[in-house]
């Protein structure tokens, strides 16, 4: 491609997002041209002038979502480009996809000012920065992420920029959306928190104030959890001399555990007698036939039912029947329900033997009990007693 086809490319993508942004709607060029403008953003052509380069940065922010790693001459105008997108940051797509705490990790200001660290100012910290971005984003799992700590183990001199981070945004990353649709999973967060957690210096700070700061994020039970694996994937490397963080470390384990043992599950197994010791992580799985099936595959018209002791999903029940028809419920309520099925229901997981029985007179699904298939890992004799659960009265 030519330095004028790509300079038109830019010129029709500002031309774009222009006219999209005032209509509030996802402009039509990215779309199509995205894979193209990319690899072109981190140095624009010269025929661009210095307004026109900060109008480009400016929408390859908010609409990619990305930060070009610039020289040391366009870095202001790139850091002119962003502070035209703090007004935008909290709106969403398709008006904004940037992340906030992305952007001020990078930038090192938001609309609430400076970190105390300072604003990144030259072109190698900004590439410093970009990439410890890049691995936040290199994972899809919390627990993916975790298992490779060693890769974040470079970034932990970076543990006091991102605690200042954290506290600037008083542990609340996203403000685009109300408590009930945060993203209190965010992959890039976790793994922001995993690099601090590396460094000795901030840990046991962060961990202060998540577990007794006055922070601002939502969901405060499922954050703990998540600290508290996190912290326990850090634990095996910390010194035995920094005893006031393997303190707060075992607080924050107590809150975990007795969440854990508070989960529907986990209190089914006490009053079973199964074999699990405290704190075990555990898993069964029932799988039944209905009467009449072979069982093979067990697929529908099968019914499984897996219990966990997962503060936020310690049990599962999925039903599909032969026309493809789902019926699935959790521990927080049901997911799918094509039949209008009656489900169990939150707090009822011991009534789900009387339940299974009440299927063949609402709905006459009829369950072959003793044919049950019951996974407890080697602990055999949990088996035994599940199934003298199921074919008891519940």
């Amino acid at each position: 491609m030519s330095g004028a086809d790509i300079e038109a490319l830019c010129r029709a993508f500002i031309a774009d997002e222009d006219e999209a942004l005032q209509q509030e709607r996802q402009g039509h060029f990215w779309p199509q041209n995205h894979h193209l403008l990319g690899p072109h953003a981190a140095k624009l052509p010269a025929a661009l002038t210095p307004d026109q380069r900060t109008r480009f940065y400016f929408h390859y922010l908010r609409v990619a979502g990305v930060i070009p790693a610039v020289s040391n001459k366009e870095l202001p105008l790139l850091r002119d480009a962003y502070r035209q997108v703090l007004p935008l940051q909290d709106r969403g797509y398709p008006i904004n996809s940037s992340d906030r705490h992305t952007n001020l990790l990078v930038f090192g200001f938001d609309d609430n000012g400076p970190l105390p660290i300072g604003e990144t100012s030259t072109a190698r910290e900004l590439k410093a920065r970009l990439k410890l971005v890049t691995q936040l984003g290199k994972y899809t799992t919390l627990p993916n992420q975790r298992a490779k700590k060693v890769k974040f183990a470079p970034f932990a001199e970076d543990g006091e920029r991102i605690l200042q981070l954290l506290r600037h945004l008083r542990y609340r990353h996203d403000r685009r959306y109300g408590d009930d649709l945060y993203d209190t999973v965010n992959l890039r967060f976790w793994g922001m928190v995993l690099t601090a957690l590396l460094n000795p210096e901030v840990r046991t700070e962060l961990v202060r104030d998540m577990l007794d700061g006055d922070m601002a994020f939502p969901n405060r039970e499922t954050h703990l959890d998540i600290l508290h694996k996190t912290v326990q994937a850090v634990l095996e490397d910390c010194a035995p001399r920094e005893t006031e963080f393997h303190q707060w470390a075992g607080r924050l384990a107590e809150v975990h555990r007795a969440r854990r043992e508070a989960t529907e599950s986990a209190m089914l197994a006490r009053a079973l007698g199964l074999p699990f010791e405290a704190g075990e992580d555990w898993q069964v799985r029932i799988r039944i036939p209905q009467e009449g099936n072979d069982g093979q595959g067990w697929q529908a018209p099968n019914l499984m039912l897996n219990l966990m002791p997962e503060p936020d999903w310690d049990w599962e029940l999925r039903i599909e029947d032969a026309k493809g028809r789902r019926f699935v419920e959790g521990s927080k309520g049901p997911v799918r329900n094509d039949m209008g099925m009656e489900g169990l229901g939150k707090g009822n997981l011991g009534r789900f033997p009387r339940w299974l029985r009440a299927l063949r007179e609402q709905y006459g699904m009829v369950y072959d009990v003793p044919r049950a298939d019951i996974s407890a890992g080697r602990k055999r004799s949990a088996g035994r007693l599940i199934q003298d659960w199921l074919e008891g009265d519940g």
